[in-house]
């Protein structure tokens, strides 16, 4: 005994080690048998619901309490208890949805629960929770394209609002791996619904005027690469109109069309690149 107590096993810093670990076997416990308890008496989407809000809140009660006590006491080991808890809730939700509902039917939890990960993360400022939110991101983001044939305009429009919006704010964050994720994520999702959703050829017309929209979406957030995808974009919309579209054409046709249509779409976006510039010069006048 007195060889236990000499070595450091009944030092205070042993004992908080140790109170920590029986607390976090516990809290996991716990928060497992809570999960056990929601899929055995509730619906299967009603249990995935209340499992991704009970993580929300075990999360937001974690981060904000360990901002206000001293890393080594005890209630910063229940904090990080709370939020090691929080991720067996989501964990256990995203099983749950691929496992009970199937992955089609699972794709829009995996991506609302993805993009709650997202919004989490910068209210907490959690670099670990971002990284996390950033990975959720693009496998749900990943599985709702291999389910292309489902697509359908309510949740194409969602998917691509929200990878503008979150790539808006971490590029404001200063998060730039992640605004470039996402905006890259929302732009094939918005041509490719585009493309999917809408009959030939208006979807042609339609992302010309897509095109020239992210043109004006890189001038008014100062980001090159929306610019930069509004100009792909069109010489998408051109190769698709000449190739797909005019394909049952003569050459002669289909060569001038697809020129006149190109002209017309660069000299617009040119008009839209001469606009910000007079604008950005009397700004600085």
């Amino acid at each position: 005994m007195h060889y236990l107590i000499t070595s450091g096993f009944n030092s205070p810093a042993r004992l908080l080690i140790e109170g920590r670990m029986l607390g976090l076997l516990g809290v996991s416990s716990l928060t497992i048998a809570a999960l056990i308890f929601l899929s055995e008496s509730l619906s299967t989407e009603a249990s995935l619901s209340t499992s991704i809000l009970l993580g929300s809140a075990l999360f937001l009660a974690g981060s904000l309490s360990e901002k206000k006590v001293r890393k080594d006491s005890f209630l910063s080991s229940t904090s990080k208890n709370c939020t090691i808890s929080a991720y067996l809730c989501w964990v256990s939700a995203a099983i749950e949805a691929i496992l009970q509902l199937g992955i089609p039917m699972a794709v829009p939890y995996l991506l609302g629960l993805s993009a709650l990960l997202m919004v989490l993360s910068l209210i907490a400022r959690d670099s670990f929770l971002e990284k996390t939110a950033a990975a959720a991101c693009a496998a749900a983001l990943a599985l709702y394209g291999t389910q292309w044939q489902t697509w359908d305009y309510p949740t194409v429009s969602t998917v691509v609002v929200c990878c503008y919006s979150l790539s808006i704010i971490c590029g404001k964050r200063g998060k730039s791996f992640i605004e470039r994720e996402l905006g890259l994520f929302g732009y094939c999702t918005l041509l490719s619904g585009t493309y999917l959703l809408i009959r030939t050829p208006y979807n042609t017309a339609t992302m010309a005027v897509e095109a020239l929209a992210l043109i004006v979406l890189g001038f008014a957030t100062n980001k090159v690469g929306h610019r930069f995808s509004g100009v792909v974009a069109i010489f998408i919309a051109c190769a698709k109109l000449w190739i797909i579209d005019l394909s049952g054409a003569g050459a002669g046709v289909r060569t001038a069309v697809g020129f006149a249509v190109f002209g017309v779409c660069s000299v617009t976006a040119g008009i839209f690149y001469l606009v910000e510039y007079v604008w950005k010069s009397k700004t600085k006048n």
